[in-house]
């Protein structure tokens, strides 16, 4: 635990709703004895001691006494100041998704909690260490048309309960808050990483700058360690399987060597997404460029990982009847996304992949022959996909219009001579059209695919680029741009921060659904059909702006993006069609 003895003469006081002495819980303090801590010094100490290194916070009153605490802490404590709550969310879980670690986002009371929402949700469902922490008007005061007053323990359930800190009266409440903010910040660890909501009511008056130091609090650890794998039955079942394959979704274990040594050895057909972070994503690309029979003879599938980018692949296996499905699920959950879901193993990918590295399996001749029938045909027609858009891009001196696939295609050749340090995607059809351009295992890609939504993509680069080595680059379309154009509205933003927009004046992937362009209201009402520019938004938000209109335009621009020094973030505008 760290001993938080020093004073913050260098900052200010804390803030304390008491200040007495200190003494050992007991559970015959009489009510309304004095304590020597509050919630709010109690839930500081605790975040030290546990490692939290950064915390988004958003203004407010009620609040008001948590940021000044948080910010007492610095530069042990990293304070990002958001003022929208909805892109605070997201920044924080984009900080966290970059180290790893659990990240505070501090709002204040009422409709302020309800914004994070959308955040707390894709946290949920990524498996992101997020602690939200909320503010709050004393319990006696709900339903009583007192301001920023509303309902806010269970505000952000089904996606996590709320933990609600007690005001202190006795040694006894000091006691239950330590025991409460323990089993919160260890919640945040649970599952691979999980959001937890923090509650803290707070009655006035909030500001009391009695306290010198953080009290030392009792920190309750906890050790992590692998329980045995039982995979014996399971790793049979590949051994004798016609045709094993392994197919990863969304993942943000380290195993791309693993997966690289797995695929050359041939004992299993290996079939990594592009956000799967693992090399090897070509064959994906090809399978949905109509090569979907080529799945027909794999007879075992190991699934492992979150959502698929794949749509189509997705719905051929779930066609294949005699196809069985083994799931690598560490949670407790029970995803059956191909229907025929056979087995779980309750273990990570990497695990799994160690068993089966040492597993003594011999494979018949039919299994390496569909083996490298599967791959070769799958590398070749990844290679034609590849050929031809080369082709097209070979060809942008004489073509004028600049079109989604042909610019995410000038940033992949952009990226690929100058280097970046991360790649974020957004929703809907970005992260789709640029699987053919990139390959897993480079560098971190990243998307919002918890819950596939628009909102966030560009708050959670933002957050991300704050903890980053290198660029962030963020590729996004139009609607996701103008939808969290907030995200820009944030000071501490510095020039690691790189955004190609693709402006087709509305959502794209609308106009590719069957049927709807039968509707009248298609462009307008269902596409979001608009005629906006990032221009002026750039201005506002101090960014650096470049636009470009065609292939060449666009090329220079991407070279200008991805090397000129900048201490604000730089937006360049693709006009595409």
């Amino acid at each position: 635990m760290i001993q938080m003895k020093q004073k913050y003469s260098s900052v200010g006081k804390l803030s304390a709703e008491t200040s007495a002495a200190s003494s050992a819980p007991s559970s015959a303090s009489p009510a309304g004895a004095e304590t020597g801590r509050s919630a709010v010094s109690i839930f500081t100490s605790l975040l030290l001691s546990f490692g939290v290194s950064d915390a988004v916070v958003c203004p407010g009153s009620r609040n008001g006494a948590l940021v000044h605490n948080l910010w007492c802490c610095q530069p042990q404590l990293s304070v990002w100041p958001v003022t929208d709550e909805r892109s605070a969310g997201f920044v924080a879980l984009g900080i966290a998704l970059r180290t790893g670690r659990t990240t505070v986002v501090c709002v204040t009371s009422g409709s302020a909690l309800l914004n994070v929402l959308p955040a707390v949700a894709e946290a949920y469902y990524q498996h992101v260490p997020l602690l939200v922490v909320s503010a709050d008007r004393p319990e006696m005061l709900l339903g009583q048309l007192d301001g920023q007053t509303l309902p806010q323990v269970g505000a952000l359930q089904p996606y996590t309960p709320t933990i609600q800190l007690p005001e202190l009266h006795s040694e006894a409440d000091a006691w239950h808050c330590n025991r409460l903010m323990n089993e919160a910040l260890l919640s945040t660890r649970c599952h691979g990483g999980r959001p937890v909501h923090v509650n803290i009511p707070l009655t006035p008056p909030l500001f009391r700058f009695e306290e010198e130091r953080l009290p030392e609090e009792r920190l309750v650890l906890e050790d992590f360690r692998p329980a045995p794998a039982h995979l014996e039955a399971a790793l049979q079942e590949v051994a004798a399987a016609r045709c094993p394959a392994l197919l990863i979704g969304q993942s943000r274990e380290n195993v791309s060597e693993k997966v690289l040594r797995l695929a050359k050895s041939g004992r299993v057909v290996v079939l990594p997404e592009l956000l799967s972070n693992c090399p090897g994503t070509a064959r994906m690309n090809a399978l949905r460029n109509g090569h979907l029979d080529l799945l027909s003879d794999i007879d075992l599938l190991i699934s492992a990982g979150g959502n698929l980018i794949n749509k189509d692949v997705k719905e051929r296996l779930r066609l294949q009847a005699d196809l069985r499905v083994i799931r690598l699920e560490p949670t407790d959950a029970m995803p059956d996304t191909f229907f025929h879901l056979h087995r779980i193993c309750r273990t990570t990918l990497a695990d799994f992949l160690a068993q089966l590295s040492a597993a003594p399996i011999e494979q018949k001749e039919a299994v390496v022959r569909t083996n490298a029938l599967l791959e070769n045909t799958l590398i070749a027609s990844a290679d034609s996909i590849r050929a031809s858009a080369d082709t097209k891009v070979l060809r942008r001196d004489t073509i004028k219009k600049l079109t989604d696939t042909t610019a995410l295609q000038l940033v992949a050749e952009a990226v690929a001579h100058h280097g970046i340090g991360s790649l974020h995607l957004a929703n809907s059809s970005v992260v789709r059209n640029a699987q053919p351009f990139f390959d897993g295992g480079r560098f971190p890609v990243l998307c919002n695919r918890g819950v596939n939504g628009i909102e966030g993509s560009m708050s959670a680069a933002a957050g991300y680029s704050l903890r980053a080595e290198g660029t962030a680059l963020l590729c996004i379309g139009d609607l996701s741009f103008f939808y969290d154009v907030n995200a820009l509205w944030n000071t501490r933003l510095d020039g690691r921060l790189r955004v190609v927009l693709l402006n087709n004046g509305g959502g794209g992937i609308f106009r590719h659904l069957p049927g709807l362009s039968n509707s009248p209201a298609h462009e307008e009402y269902i596409a979001g059909r608009n005629c906006a520019t990032a221009e002026g938004i750039c201005l506002s938000y101090n960014c650096g702006y470049l636009h470009a209109a065609t292939p060449s335009e666009a090329a220079a621009a991407l070279q200008s993006l991805l090397t000129v020094p900048a201490d604000r973030p730089q937006i360049l505008e693709l006009f595409v069609s």
